[in-house]
């Protein structure tokens, strides 16, 4: 058992291949299997392709298709879930996108206000841990551990006040080649 009320897990690299994929990475079942029951268990994932495919349909360049819609975000998440033990767990994911110039793109009309937009949701940024923590009654940020595999999932945990693992670490797996 963690020390930790609340373990807040990325998606993408921490508990699953890649963004394409639902296949659980090593380590991520067994831990599950073993610490569900006794663990309240949060997850945090950006997917700002979802804003990348709205900028490109509102301003009609590129090719959208090829990014996900938040159906089809929702559904991947659906389907990782059913492989956990215990699941599911209360999701959050941020679709606000940033371009290499610091411009954010567009959100829809009808989702103005949703913080699943919210640049502020969108890791580095605390918005997604600080909901989770909050959903789950957290009050000290002390008590929670986030646990990714990119930069923005440390800085993220940082800006909360969580403390942070990286995935290879807390799953027991080798470091990746291309990890910080």
């Amino acid at each position: 058992m963690t020390p930790y009320k609340l373990i807040i897990f990325d998606l993408d690299g921490t508990l699953v291949v890649d963004r394409e994929s639902s296949e659980l990475l090593p380590g991520v079942l067994d831990w599950f299997t073993e610490h569900h029951a006794q663990q309240r268990i949060a997850i945090a994932t950006n997917q700002g392709g979802v804003g990348l495919r709205y900028w490109m349909e509102v301003e009609k360049f590129g090719r959208p298709q090829k990014y996900p819609t938040e159906d089809r975000i929702w559904s991947r998440v659906d389907a990782v879930q059913a492989q956990l033990p215990g699941g599911p767990y209360p999701a959050n994911a941020c679709f606000a996108y940033q371009n290499r110039k610091g411009i954010w793109s567009p959100t829809p009309p009808d989702k103005r206000g949703q913080p699943e937009w919210s640049p502020d949701c969108r890791k580095p940024a605390p918005g997604m841990l600080r909901r989770a923590m909050t959903e789950a009654e957290i009050a000290n940020p002390a008590d929670c551990l986030m646990v990714g595999d990119r930069v923005e999932d440390q800085l993220a945990a940082q800006a909360a006040g969580c403390a942070f693992q990286w995935a290879w670490e807390f799953f027991g797996r080798e470091k990746p080649d291309e990890a910080p």
